[in-house]
């Protein structure tokens, strides 16, 4: 998604938010990026400099696919000249389908699983944020894999406190490795890592399921632990391909 601003201080200025699916912002003026963005879960807020007179541009939904936007110079706020949606601005309909079938299954996980995926989604968007806010301003793209790691991670954590020591300790381990190294030194390295102990965790947990029937807690569970961890593999994927596109 693209929006673009017409400000005149001095002298004519253009102001530019380009958005993509990721959660990734990049903000122009007269054609030169922004950098100085700070960032607070799905919120975000970009302070820059518009001639002699600050603007405060705010993106109150920094991870959804339409984005309200707002600039405002002086207080006042500069209604957009141009509005270009994500198809328009480089976003193919293919991963715009994606996003919208991703967001349709995990509606029908999240019924399916209940409050397990509860647990997962506090853990994740608290973890999610906390790296938007920690991570520079080139690897916030990660924010959204580590996010998906954080939300199972913290589940198994949880679950670890009330039975024990388990298998979990592996993954646990596994995965705040990959994660810590993913958002030190984002390359191509913890990616694979990720994917290759995620794909043994797939076969794990695919043959487990077999073995219980359509609805039980087990069922339930072992299939969020398998969404989870394509999930997790997927968007890391996704995150260092556009990284890697950036840099």
């Amino acid at each position: 998604m693209l929006v673009v601003w017409e400000v005149t201080t001095d002298q004519p200025h253009t102001v530019e938010l380009e958005l993509a699916l990721s959660g990734r912002e990049t903000v122009r003026v007269d054609g030169r990026t922004v950098v100085d963005a700070v960032k607070w879960g799905l919120r975000s807020e970009h302070r820059l400099s518009v001639g002699p007179a600050p603007a405060a541009l705010t993106v109150t939904a920094g991870l959804s696919l339409q984005p309200k936007t707002e600039l405002r110079v002086d207080g006042r706020v500069v209604a957009p000249v141009r509005r270009v949606g994500p198809e328009a601005s480089g976003v193919s309909p293919v991963n715009l389908a994606v996003g919208l079938l991703a967001g349709l299954g995990g509606a029908a996980l999240g019924k399916y699983a209940g409050v397990n995926l509860l647990i997962v989604g506090v853990a994740g968007v608290l973890c999610a944020g906390l790296a938007r806010v920690v991570l520079p301003q080139g690897r916030r793209g990660f924010a959204i894999p580590l996010g998906v790691m954080g939300g199972h991670a913290g589940w198994m954590a949880l679950g670890l406190l009330m039975v024990g020591p388990t298998g979990a300790l592996l993954d646990l381990a596994v995965m705040g490795g990959a994660g810590l190294w993913l958002a030190l030194a984002p390359g191509l390295g913890p990616v694979l890592l990720l994917t290759g102990f995620e794909a043994f965790g797939v076969a794990v947990n695919g043959h487990a399921i077999i073995g219980f029937p359509l609805g039980s807690p087990e069922h339930r569970a072992l299939s969020l632990h398998l969404a989870l961890r394509l999930g997790a593999v997927f968007t890391a994927w996704a995150a260092w391909a556009e990284w890697r596109r950036s840099a």
